[in-house]
């Protein structure tokens, strides 16, 4: 079975395979490869306190580029 999130965080901890960014019209990264997973659209709306100090704590916002703290 394939697993995403599984290979993404083995890229993510090996840097292997190097990867090349693509980027096209309209592309959430910017041509970047993305850094973390986005909180759920449903947490904003379920827990709207909690979200908010979760959303300014990650260096770059809710984004796919957000940084968190671990990644230098």
């Amino acid at each position: 079975m394939l697993d995403f999130y599984e290979a993404w965080s083995n890229y993510r901890r090996t840097g292997y395979p190097a990867l090349i960014p693509v980027n096209y019209p309209n592309n959430a990264t910017n041509g970047q490869i993305p850094r973390r997973f986005p909180y759920p659209i449903a947490e904003a709306a379920a827990n709207p306190t909690n979200y908010a100090a979760a959303r300014a704590a990650v260096s770059g916002g809710d984004f796919l580029t957000g940084r968190v703290y671990w990644d230098k």
